[in-house]
């Protein structure tokens, strides 16, 4: 009978030595899936910031294009009206007062 007692005791034992493994498993697996869990929510975040910094910098891009070509305009305006200006002034004057008030 001493050695169904030794042999039980040895098993009880085993069994809770499991049984504690098995808890601390569990609570690791738990920390685990929550860790996880707050990375999925951290990437969706990210995600998203990372689609409006993408249409900010879409809409900065054809801001940039915009302005670049309104300025090249602005010059061209400004070439014609420099030449038509000296192409005026290459002309004589047909008023030789230039007194506007005679």
């Amino acid at each position: 009978m001493s050695d169904a007692l030794k042999v039980n005791s040895v098993f009880a034992d085993t069994i809770n030595q499991l049984r504690r493994g098995r808890k601390d498993f569990i609570i690791q697996m738990r920390k685990l899936d929550e860790r996880d869990r707050s990375t999925v929510t951290d990437m969706k975040h990210f995600s998203q910031g990372a689609s409006v910094c993408l249409d900010e910098k879409e809409k900065l891009e054809a801001k940039h294009k915009r302005h670049l070509f309104e300025y090249s305009n602005e010059v061209r305006v400004r070439v014609r009206v420099r030449t038509r200006r000296g192409a005026a002034c290459a002309y004589p004057n047909p008023n030789p007062n230039p007194d506007p008030y005679p």
